[in-house]
């Protein structure tokens, strides 16, 4: 009876104990919540794009809400955007192309240039919680932009009692995330001189004007891809150096830099 009692007495405990570390994965109280919460009853990736696009202020979700009012009432789109919606893998994509033209010394120039929205759900391992995530990105004449004023990838909390919205800022740890390339920061001593990190190497470097105008054309782009199907998120870096694939683990809560 006694070594039942035990057995039982341990058993709740260690139950308790999975439970409380559980809890222990996201602390809200350190969290940035956000000013509205998530309509939807499931919380899908189209009761995401739908939250983002509440107060669609900006150059890029503006056009985005219209173009998804559209769709989701089945009407044609603007020539040069579309929208994928895959609600059974939890991703949504939004593309849209644009074309312009300089005159410069009596001829016309053309640019092509390209913006993507990427959003994606994951169901977190507690059951509790839901990950959500937007990426934006694109390109310049083909080639990935090397910044731009809108482009990165943010996280998003979702708890399911309290329908709030928090946003995760450690879903990826930023020595992670920004050891992909060497700093890109710089200084420049107001005389002569520009102080930077060369891409190649990672070493601090002494610049002329010229070399670091250099560096700035050679400046590493990362380029995140959230997944339609699977969990890990790819990343694609664009440099000097060539092109190289990294991926980031999801272990049911946050990401991780794989080995």
């Amino acid at each position: 009876m006694n070594n039942k009692f035990l057995i039982i007495c341990g058993v709740i405990a260690l139950l308790f104990g999975l439970e409380v570390n559980a809890q222990k994965h996201y602390d809200l109280e350190d969290l940035g919540e956000t000013e509205h919460p998530m309509k939807g009853t499931k919380a899908s990736i189209s009761d995401f794009v739908s939250w983002m696009l509440t107060e669609p202020e900006d150059e890029v979700h503006g056009p985005m809400s219209e173009a998804w009012s559209l769709f989701r009432k089945n009407k044609p789109l603007p020539e040069g955007m579309t929208i994928l919606l895959d609600e059974k893998n939890g991703y949504f994509r939004y593309d849209v192309e644009f074309v312009d033209e300089y005159e410069n010394e009596g001829t016309t120039e053309i640019y092509r240039s390209s913006l993507f929205v990427e959003m994606v759900v994951w169901n977190c391992a507690d059951g509790k919680h839901k990950v959500f995530s937007e990426n934006i990105g694109g390109t310049m004449d083909g080639k990935p932009h090397d910044s731009g004023q809108y482009d990165g990838i943010i996280f998003y909390l979702y708890d399911k009692n309290t329908h709030k919205v928090y946003v995760l800022y450690d879903a990826i740890k930023d020595d992670e995330r920004y050891g992909l390339v060497p700093s890109q920061n710089y200084s420049y001593d107001g005389q002569q001189w520009y102080y930077a990190n060369d891409h190649v190497t990672g070493e601090p470097r002494q610049m002329t004007s010229e070399e670091f105008d250099q560096w700035l054309e050679d400046r590493p782009v990362v380029v995140f891809s959230l997944p339609r199907v699977g969990k890990n998120i790819k990343v694609t870096i664009y440099s000097v150096k060539g092109v190289e694939e990294k991926e980031f683990v999801w272990d049911g809560y946050r990401f991780h830099l794989a080995k």
